[in-house]
């Protein structure tokens, strides 16, 4: 059976990835009208982030830069001069070959002329437009420099836009522009175009290059060979985040862009350590067999996809019964019926649900919502009705799966009209629970409203002293109800509801919640949190990533954090696993451990994840809902095996 998995480590003696880095960083011009921008420390810190965690070889990496820096700091292996950038882009270029990646990173000045954009080296003059522009370094000319070696791609990571400058030029912002002729490059720039990005606070560089560092390090740490759109997307969430919360700062959103069909490719961080000259392409794919025999890795050239064909032993993940599975009670995306062999998933962007034959591939029915976008889901066995959560419209569609349309529509209770974040039904499915975060000018961080489904009716009292309530899931014996949140000052808590008593029992410390899931085997809860910016002791901000947390139940205490960025939850038959996906990524958790086994990778973002029994009621299936594609991924538990 095929069977996604990340790639081992390469033997001792295994040639060194063809992966090449020319990093510049300028503190300081000697030209007044050119401000610090301390770009040396980016220079420092994404050199180290790429030998450490981009499996970038030391010795294929040049740093460029105006300063030594104190002791432990890279040493510079050049000035940032103009021919100087140009020629070692060339020489990179050569070097990384046909089946090379080439990354080239600058941290300093840089403008538009209003046709062309330009990169600001050491030693240029500002007194006038023609000493600029022939002392500045001409975007065109360095990718044709880049390309020089006819590498397979071209990495751009630009931060030029740090500050406007004072010049009788009078030049526009840098632009950021490529078009289709740059060939096979993908570009990141720190900031919009036309817009100024910004210096970290805490003097130790900017916000873009620290967030690529950062991020860089989560998808290292999560063995994650993480395409350029989803890396893309990461950073830019980041960096808008740690902006927004800066009081000194302007909101900052990296832009990127991308002249390839093979939006796949562009690894910063690549685990496979794949040497892409030892590879076959066969078909669209590259093949790779590994010296024992025991195993075929099979990359697609258009998704990056690792795929491994192995004779290994599988995983025991419960073994494919379904039996142990108890039904899901927590909101989520994509819903398994397993008695019905039905599978339903939110089509938010086409504003219907979804309802999928279990196991098969035929095409799904779709049922369309009248208007608003369906978000978060969770299905009433016995009554086969599916609760879908609309914040754009407040309400919660009651579907009728059997008849395939909404029969009812249950009105928001909140001071005025905000987001359902969560939603979450009892055991014995009477209640509903609904998450409400909050609004501006309604004097409430949140609440959580209950729904007498049998009565069809709110109760007069809600669940109060909530802030900002996030994912929801209840406890089996449906005694308590847990509830990740945000708006906590940093020290959001994971609350514990009583709901017999209504009485709310915060945890701190797990900013920035976003969901929870339940281990009844093991007597936890894990909650997926959201990477954010915080100040430490001292006041100097820091970067917290996206983490997985696990909490002792019965002791309300903390057992564990760690990187691993994921949003959507589902348990297996037994709690014996914790399925996680986060971004194009399905993460298998030992709940014993807590340890990642197995990570799966999509070609698009997952939106939600759900284990159900088959069409034949016995075998338990895992389903992702992939939106991007309009496809929903299952396999059998074995089949997450490595």
């Amino acid at each position: 059976m095929a069977q996604a998995a990340t790639i081992a480590a390469p033997p001792e003696g295994a040639p060194k990835p063809r992966r090449y880095a020319l990093v510049v960083g300028i503190e300081s011009y000697s030209d007044a009208n050119l401000p610090d921008v301390l770009g040396d420390k980016d220079a420092d810190n994404l050199a180290k982030a790429l030998e450490k965690y981009g499996d970038f070889p030391a010795g294929q990496i040049v740093v460029l830069k105006d300063t030594h820096g104190p002791e432990g700091r890279r040493k510079s292996d050049g000035l940032p001069a103009k021919q100087t950038i140009v020629d070692a882009a060339g020489r990179l270029s050569r070097e990384a070959g046909p089946d090379g990646t080439v990354l080239f990173a600058f941290s300093g000045h840089g403008f538009d002329d209003g046709a062309e954009d330009y990169l600001v080296p050491l030693g240029v003059e500002t007194k006038d437009r023609v000493s600029l522009r022939v002392g500045a370094l001409l975007v065109r000319d360095l990718v044709e420099a880049l390309q020089s070696g006819q590498p397979r791609e071209v990495i751009l990571l630009i931060d030029a836009c740090r500050q406007s400058f004072g010049s009788t030029a009078n030049l526009r912002p840098f632009a950021g522009r490529l078009d289709a002729s740059s060939g096979n490059v993908a570009a990141l720039f720190a900031t919009s175009q036309g817009l100024p990005s910004q210096v970290r606070p805490d003097g130790a560089g900017g916000f873009f290059m620290k967030a690529v560092a950062d991020r860089m390090l989560v998808a290292h740490k999560e063995n994650s060979r993480m395409a350029m759109a989803n890396f893309a997307k990461r950073v830019q969430e980041d960096v808008s985040a740690q902006t927004h919360d800066c009081h000194e700062c302007d909101q900052q959103v990296p832009a990127w862009t991308l002249t390839s069909s093979t939006p796949a490719e562009f690894l910063l961080v690549d685990p496979s350590r794949e040497n892409p000259s030892d590879l076959l392409t066969v078909a669209g794919s590259r093949v790779l067999v590994a010296p024992d025999g025991s195993e075929v890795h099979v990359t697609d050239q258009r998704t990056g996809e690792v795929v491994v064909y192995s004779r290994s032993r599988a995983l025991a993940l419960g073994s494919d019964t379904a039996v142990g599975q108890r039904p899901s009670r927590s909101g989520s995306r994509v819903v398994a019926d397993g008695p019905r062999g039905e599978v339903y998933a939110s089509d938010e962007a086409r504003g219907r649900v979804l309802i999928f034959a279990s196991g098969e591939s035929r095409a799904p029915v779709a049922v369309p919502l009248p208007g608003g976008k369906p978000e978060l889901m969770v299905l009433r066995p016995s009554t086969r009705r599916l609760y879908v959560a609309d914040s754009e419209l407040h309400v919660v569609d009651v579907i009728d799966v059997a008849a395939r349309a909404v029969v009812s529509r249950i009105r928001q209770r909140f001071p005025i009209p905000t987001r359902i974040t969560g939603l979450a039904l009892s055991p014995d499915e009477r209640f509903l629970y609904v998450a409400n975060q909050g609004g501006e000018g309604s004097g409430r961080l949140g609440n959580i409203s209950i729904v007498d489904l049998q009565k069809g009716e709110f109760p007069d009292a809600d669940i109060g002293d909530v802030n900002c309530p996030e994912g929801m899931d209840v406890s089996p014996d449906g005694r308590h109800l847990l509830v990740a949140s945000q708006c906590g000052g940093g020290f959001d808590p994971l609350f514990f509801v009583d709901l017999e008593t209504r009485g709310v029992t915060p945890l701190s410390g797990f900013a920035v919640g976003r969901s929870v899931a339940v281990d009844a085997r093991h007597g936890k809860v894990f909650v997926a949190r959201v990477g954010t910016y915080m100040r430490d002791e001292s006041g100097t901000l820091a970067a917290v990533p996206a983490q997985l947390s696990g909490v002792d139940f019965a002791r309300r205490e903390s057992l564990f954090s760690y990187p691993l960025d994921v949003h959507s939850f589902a348990m297996t038959p037994g709690d014996r696993y914790l399925l996680a996906v986060g971004g194009q990524q399905l993460h298998v958790v030992d709940a014993g451990t807590n340890r990642v086994v197995k990570t799966v990778f999509f070609d698009s973002p997952a939106a939600g994840v759900a284990v159900g029994a088959g069409a034949d009621g016995r075998n338990a299936i895992c389903y992702v809902w992939l939106p991007e594609e309009n496809r929903l991924f299952f396999t059998g538990l074995s089949g997450l095996a490595s």
